[in-house]
């Protein structure tokens, strides 16, 4: 089996790059807090992220 970390083994992989889960924020009352959602995307974006989640 191949290391998954070596980047030659990563060359064919679909989604290359930085690829992150992106952990949705939270207010105290349990609605999704936009302003806080949006700087974590702009901090993703900042580090070059290719893809993301939720």
């Amino acid at each position: 089996m191949t290391n998954p970390t070596k980047s030659e083994d990563m060359k064919d992989f679909l989604f290359p790059g930085i690829n992150l889960a992106i952990t949705k924020p939270f207010d105290a009352n349990g609605k999704l807090d936009n302003a806080r959602l949006e700087a974590l995307i702009e901090r993703y974006l900042a580090a070059r992220a290719s893809a993301a989640s939720c």
